[in-house]
């Protein structure tokens, strides 16, 4: 599996900058080299087991994920083994399913994931920065709809509870849209 589209930082903090994107990165085909994602919330907490997949070599990878705060604690991510990951069957919640491409569109170690599902047009380019500074400093792409990187709404524990429908009305209210519901 490409280390770099899912581990790249495993084991180590990294500081991130979230954004909503229409469309993807110049450098972006949705034909292109991916890593298959699923990633289930266990109920209650923060925490969310990771399955990722090679479609392709079907190689696959497991891990624990804690998110971060943005510029303030890194994410942590454990791996686990097949094993250790079936442990956790029984806290299993609900999954978001998404493709993950890199982009070396911007500066930094970027990623998008294209949403699938209920969330099917949710584009996020997510930007990882070594530091908090790097992190502040970053200037935001001009193309993008909405950073999100301290909205609360688009947290993974809360996005697996929306769908697209949803999510446009929270864009709309966050402009002020008078018609959003």
């Amino acid at each position: 599996m490409d280390k770099k589209q899912d581990s790249k930082h495993a084991g180590q903090g990294v500081f991130i900058r979230r954004f909503l994107v229409s469309d993807l990165p110049e450098d972006v085909s949705k034909s292109g080299p991916h890593i298959q994602i699923f990633d289930n919330y266990i109920v209650d907490t923060d925490l969310h087991l990771r399955k990722a997949r090679n479609p392709a070599d079907d190689e696959r990878r497991f891990c624990i994920k804690k998110p971060g705060i943005a510029f303030e604690r890194p994410s942590i991510e454990i791996e686990l083994t097949k094993e250790e990951y079936e442990a956790f069957d029984g806290f299993r919640g609900r999954e978001t399913r998404f493709n993950r491409y890199d982009s070396e569109s911007v500066v930094g170690s970027a990623t998008i994931d294209i949403f699938l599902g209920e969330l099917w047009g949710i584009n996020i380019l997510t930007v990882r920065l070594d530091s908090k500074e790097d992190a502040r400093d970053f200037e935001v792409p001009s193309d993008v709809i909405a950073e999100i990187t301290e909205d609360e709404y688009f947290e993974g524990k809360r996005l697996v509870e929306r769908n697209l429908d949803q999510v446009r009305d929270h864009l709309a209210q966050k402009k002020g849209d008078p018609k959003a519901s």
